[in-house]
């Protein structure tokens, strides 16, 4: 019994004592008139809590209000107006519009009409209207049989307007599965029985697309267990930024090949009756890695292939630009370029960084000779100039890693002069070297020639161990072909070749305007390598920032795996004197030819002092670098050039002073 109710019947039996001369001296002095005016409104009522139920429905519920004489109704609000007066505390709504916000308030009302204050609003929002519309139709439905018992299925994935949660798989029109994901393996089949499949998408509504076009899989006569041999000779090529040519070698089996599997990344994407794939729609600047199973008409598939990757080609864009410069340009410095199209880089920092200041060669390289030299000294090491006379390009460091072919034992005793870098690979893909290459110009030839000898190798790429893992090794050689003989510093007709011991790359080709590298100076030496087993390659050699000296195309890499070992220096037949020294500088080496370069004009082709900078963070709007100022001086002008994943470099340099 509410309140109110208890005050007017406690007022009807005070008047029914008063008729019957009962009552007490107590009773109200109004308990024979009017009762006093109430002014006082209930309480606001407080905990205002509102459900959405469904899209047309919100349930409503609220603390009771307090009063005087008591609250007799409530009166709830909608967006501001009355919807309702429940005498409880608590309200259905009805009729609302699905996905739509609604704002609430509630207010008491006592029997004398006062009205409470609106309680604190809460707003709800009602459900969506259902989901009816279906998946798109799942499409590229292929199937493989599997055996003489299984079929193995796949397709493209299907959108929704909200998601795909399944896909309803039917043989011969019955459903059999139901899967998540966009492949489905059959299994408990009869050999030598063809098989029609479909494939629906489902999305979590219930909504059901119309069926795939359907594929059909004969299983094998139950017999025939032998899968194919496993194919060879994957070769790759990109095609523009978003295809890639495959081919291989064709796989035997003891009745016959019926097709193969290509993979991508793992995933089936082909199933060529041929030893040849075009595969398409790929992303630009993108690593793939692609494997083929040759199959046969039981379904019996073979090994994978060996795995090959590719990286398509980035879009062809703009330019970077380099917009503001933050640091001072000191030598180590740290400096922020800010611009555009400087494009993503994998890893910020180069393979190799080596300015010859450490102390421990292999701390920087892989691998490097001579390291058995009959004296020590002659042996490849960091060392202080000047070594014979020799100063290094620039005072930065005071020193450069030098060695002698003092010896034409082996290897390690002074017949090569080299260092090199493992790294992987990429088809496609690109390695990029740049240092500084030095000579004694008092070469002692030894080796009794006329003219003296031209064979000195400068460059050697290999498969992983060295650079001269024979014969899956290609080398950069040079010599005088003016008939004057490498060792002349007056020779002037410097050639060099590009030669590997497999007779697989197109060889056979000398390129002129080399410098001779006897001519008493340092020479700035930089190489572009594309890597590729077939023609897509490229090598450019490039001295001094010069007209490229050696602009080769064709196959770079056709040797097996993935593993390779690249560097400088190499083999000279004229030993055996420890005055026979060569000299490196300022190393640099990388698996892109994306780069921060420090120049001395703003026309980069026209620059005659181009100084690597090390980048510490590369974004695409964004690069950290550490300051190599080599050959620049104090107060003078640089400018500086980003270079994108093509090799393009900014069209005009950004002017920094060098401090």
């Amino acid at each position: 019994m509410t309140r109110l109710n208890s005050l007017l019947l406690l007022v009807v039996t005070t008047a029914v004592l008063a008729a019957c001369g009962g009552g007490s001296s107590n009773a109200p002095s109004w308990s024979n008139s009017t009762p006093p005016s109430d002014t006082t409104p209930p309480s606001s009522p407080t905990g205002l809590a509102a459900t959405a139920v469904g899209p047309t429905w919100a349930s409503l519920a609220w603390n009771p209000s307090t009063d005087t004489l008591g609250v007799t109704a409530y009166i709830v609000r909608r967006n501001g107006t009355q919807v309702a007066t429940p005498a409880t505390t608590s309200f259905v709504d009805s009729g609302l519009s699905a996905g739509t916000t609604y704002t609430y308030a509630v207010a008491a009302e006592d029997v004398a009409g006062n009205v409470s204050p609106n309680s604190t609003s809460v707003s709800v929002t009602t459900a969506s209207a259902a989901d009816t519309t279906p998946p798109t139709t799942p499409t590229g439905l292929t199937g493989a049989a599997v055996g003489s018992t299984g079929a193995n299925l796949s397709w493209s994935a299907s959108t929704d307007n909200v998601a795909v949660t399944g896909y309803i798989v039917r043989r011969n029109g019955t459903q059999v599965a139901t899967p998540a994901t966009t492949s489905f393996a059959d299994t408990g089949l009869s050999p030598a029985t063809t098989y029609s499949y479909t494939v629906a998408a489902r999305d979590a509504a219930g909504n059901v697309s119309p069926n795939s076009t359907s594929v059909s899989v004969t299983t094998a006569s139950a017999a025939d267990t032998t899968p194919p041999s496993q194919p060879t000779g994957l070769k790759s090529t990109a095609v523009g930024s978003t295809g890639a040519n495959l081919s291989w070698n064709a796989s035997t089996d003891n009745v016959g090949v019926t097709g193969y599997i290509v993979r991508r990344n793992g995933t089936q994407v082909a199933t060529p009756a041929t030893t040849s794939f075009a595969d398409t729609g790929l992303s630009p600047a993108t690593t793939y890695g692609y494997t083929v199973a040759a199959r046969d008409a039981a379904g019996n598939v073979s090994p994978n292939s060996t795995s090959l990757s590719i990286t398509t080609l980035g879009v062809a864009g703009p330019a970077p630009v380099v917009q503001q410069v933050t640091g001072a340009f000191a030598h180590k410095g740290a400096v922020t370029i800010a611009g555009l199209a400087f494009g993503a880089k994998a890893q910020a920092a180069p393979l190799v960084w080596d300015d010859a200041s450490g102390t421990n060669v292999l701390a920087k390289w892989s691998g490097f000779w001579p390291d058995g030299a009959p004296t020590p000294s002659s042996n490849m090491q960091y060392m202080t100039a000047p070594i014979l006379a020799v100063n290094p390009p620039h005072n930065r460091v005071g020193r450069y890693l030098t060695g002698a072919h003092e010896s034409s034992g082996n290897f390690h005793t002074g017949q090569d002069v080299a260092v090199w870098k493992d790294f992987n690979k990429v088809e496609g893909g690109y390695l990029y070297l740049s240092y500084y290459s030095f000579v004694n110009p008092g070469w002692v030839f030894t080796g009794g020639m006329t003219p003296q000898d031209g064979n000195f190798k400068t460059f050697g790429y290999s498969v992983q161990g060295s650079i001269y893992e024979l014969p899956n090794n290609w080398y950069e050689a040079q010599w005088d072909g003016g008939g004057l003989g490498l060792w002349s510093q007056t020779a002037t007709n410097y050639e060099t070749i590009i030669n590997d011991d497999s007779s697989q790359l197109n060889g056979g080709v000398f390129w002129g305007h080399m410098i001779n590298p006897l001519g008493g100076a340092w020479v700035k030496r930089e190489i572009l390598i594309k890597t590729s087993s077939t023609n897509g390659g490229a090598i450019t050699i490039t001295e001094n920032n010069g007209t490229p000296s050696v602009t080769y195309t064709g196959i770079t890499d056709p040797y097996p795996g993935t593993a390779r070992s690249a560097g400088p220096g190499g083999f000279a037949r004229s030993c055996n004197s420890v005055l026979n020294r060569r000299y490196f500088a300022d190393l640099y080496m990388d698996t892109t030819p994306q780069r921060v370069v420090l120049a001395n004009n703003v026309v980069y082709a026209a620059a005659t002092i181009t100084e690597l900078q090390i980048p510490t963070s590369w974004s695409d709007t964004s690069i950290g670098i550490t300051v190599n100022l080599g050959s620049f001086s104090t107060g003078q002008t640089a400018y500086l050039f980003v270079f994108d994943s093509t090799g393009t470099p900014s069209a005009s340099g950004f002017p920094v002073t060098v401090q």
